[in-house]
């Protein structure tokens, strides 16, 4: 598996949701794992002055990491 990361946007108040963003990016990674599609979630580095969160993955496809970051809410399907 090889790492990947997911990209988002959060304003400098919000730590509720990078704390909320980080449990739905598990919970959707796990849920993949459980479902046979290699999917882990590692980390969240938030870049508070650009107000830019790195979901950070380790996936076996960039695929795999987009599918994941829909479900967790964190990536449009656009």
């Amino acid at each position: 598996m090889s790492r990947h990361l997911a990209e988002l946007y959060l304003p400098k108040t919000s730590s509720d949701d990078l704390r909320e963003a980080g449990v739905c990016a598990r919970s959707a990674a796990e849920a993949m794992i459980r479902e046979g599609k290699p999917t882990r979630y590692l980390r969240a580095p938030f870049l508070g002055d650009d107000e830019t969160c790195f979901q950070l993955y380790e996936a076996g496809s960039p695929e795999l990491v987009l599918v994941a970051s829909r479900r967790a809410a964190i990536l449009s399907s656009g």
